[in-house]
């Protein structure tokens, strides 16, 4: 039961915190139509976890 709930915090926090670090060394734009629809859904996706 411990590894689902874990599993599932890395599923729904890492790509945020992978998006946000790729923003903060510059390697993907921070003002882009598509950046910002992507930062919408792995909001919504960190959302899951709760």
């Amino acid at each position: 039961m411990l590894i689902v709930v874990v599993v599932l915090f890395i599923v729904c926090w890492a790509p945020i915190l992978v998006l946000n670090i790729l923003q903060s060394f510059k390697l993907v734009p921070n003002i882009d139509v598509r950046t910002m629809h992507l930062r919408t859904v792995l909001d919504l996706l960190s959302y899951c976890n709760r």
